[in-house]
């Protein structure tokens, strides 16, 4: 038998936050048995929480990526690997097939698989998965020429998405007329006060927590501070795929638009538009699980355990003991964001270690429930959940300390990478001297 197939392999599908954070807190403790394999569909690393001002900032677009190397990842003369860019074709109960052969061979046996896909997003918030680093770049550079210039903005979705891009795209384009079109009474989605629990274990389904309508109506107020229409409880009617719709009406498509276009809402009312932007109804990537066993679904997320492993209402089902799911893509609790992932991502390599030792898992929590969200480059909202207080309102100064202004790409993103090849991105050139 060959060395290479001689290791316990760890594979980690997808290597953006929750996927990293994984590695990052699990390769120390592995003895020389096991191997970690990362896989990912790109070549490159990016930083989704600074994709929007990336989109929008020239200079930003430099910022946001670094190459998927073995040496960025791994420590020098360690036995894991960085497989990318390579593509999951199909998962199997112990082993999972890959678009291009990894030491002679597609399919690749493991000991444990996890699964870190994160959701789908109109790009650029998220790379096409077909693109390279300098193919990325150059599509948010686009994207910074043109928004520059636009004059009537439609946003579909007044979440955390499209606040931060309404705000982002005014701090450059200060004429263009900016409409926020949402279904709910008020932005994100506001609920009664003090609903939020401080920890949460298991919960039979998956429901984002809800939001304190404070922070929506102060979110509200930065919003119109900058001239950012809202339009509440209705909502953009999108034509079907093939439809014929009117002349000069909006046929679907996002982004830039020939000409101004007609966008339609269920209320009766129009608004102008020369670039719609999808702010809403992200998608998780679960579609590797989907063509399986959908028993192993809740929705579309990936149903885990309060351990994080997946598991099925379908009792035979391959994913039922060798997989976890982490991240965007799963059902456990907490808002789907950076946070959660890196707490997620730390919370498996925990379980995983404890396997190895047969020792007792940790069960997963998402810890004090949070959320702040930038409107522009200088103000922002936000609220935390805390025990025995309830819902406390965050003010914009506390959000821009903690988010950093380089948005912890420094901080979180940079140090991310442990190998001998050392990642620097500097930030003169873009921020504020």
């Amino acid at each position: 038998m060959s060395a290479e197939k001689e290791y316990k392999n760890i594979v980690i599908i997808g290597a953006s936050i929750a996927g990293h954070s994984l590695v990052n807190d699990l390769y120390p403790y592995l003895s020389s048995e096991y191997r970690i394999l990362l896989v990912d569909a790109l070549d490159f690393a990016f930083w989704p929480i600074a994709a929007i001002r990336a989109a929008t900032a020239p200079g930003w677009e430099n910022k946001l990526t670094v190459p998927l190397t073995d040496d960025r990842v791994f420590p020098a003369g360690s036995q894991h690997r960085v497989i990318a860019p390579n593509k999951l074709v199909e998962c199997k109960e112990a082993s999972v097939v890959l678009e291009h052969p990894f030491e002679g061979s597609n399919e690749i046996p493991f000991w444990r698989c996890v699964i870190a896909t994160g959701a789908k997003q109109q790009a650029p918030l998220v790379p096409d998965l077909s693109s390279t680093e300098e193919e990325y770049k150059q599509l948010l550079r686009q994207y910074q020429r043109d928004l520059k210039e636009v004059k009537d903005v439609v946003i579909i979705g007044g979440g955390a998405v499209g606040i931060e891009y309404a705000g982002d795209i005014r701090c450059i384009n200060e004429k263009a007329n900016i409409t926020i079109v949402h279904p709910r009474s008020g932005l994100l989605e506001p609920t009664p006060l003090n609903p939020i629990p401080a920890s949460t274990t298991t919960i039979p389904t998956y429901s984002s927590p809800p939001v304190d309508p404070r922070l929506s109506k102060n979110l509200a107020a930065l919003c119109r501070k900058l001239n950012i229409e809202l339009i509440l409880e209705d909502r953009v009617v999108i034509p079907k795929d093939g439809e014929v719709v009117g002349a000069g009406k909006w046929e679907g498509k996002y982004g830039k638009q020939e000409g101004v276009k007609v966008v339609g809402l269920a209320s009766g009312k129009q608004v102008k538009a020369d670039w719609v932007i999808m702010a809403a109804g992200t998608q998780p990537n679960s579609w590797m699980v989907a063509n399986k066993d959908e028993g192993a679904l809740d929705g579309k997320l990936i149903r885990v355990d309060e351990y994080l492993k997946v598991i099925s209402t379908n009792e035979k089902s391959i994913f039922n003991g060798q997989y976890y799911a982490i991240g965007d893509v799963c059902s456990a609790p907490g808002f789907k964001a950076a946070r959660g992932a890196g707490l997620a991502g730390s919370n498996a390599a925990v379980n995983l270690i404890a396997e190895i030792k047969n020792k007792s898992r940790t069960k997963f929590s998402p810890g004090i429930i949070g959320l702040g969200i930038p409107v522009g480059h200088h103000e922002a909202a936000g609220m935390a959940a805390l025990p025995w207080i309830g819902n406390v309102m965050l003010g914009g100064a506390l959000i821009r300390m903690l988010r950093g202004e380089d948005m912890l790409i420094s901080k979180r993103f940079v140090t991310s990478f442990t190998g001998p090849n050392k990642v620097h991105i500097d930030f003169d050139d873009v921020l504020r001297k």
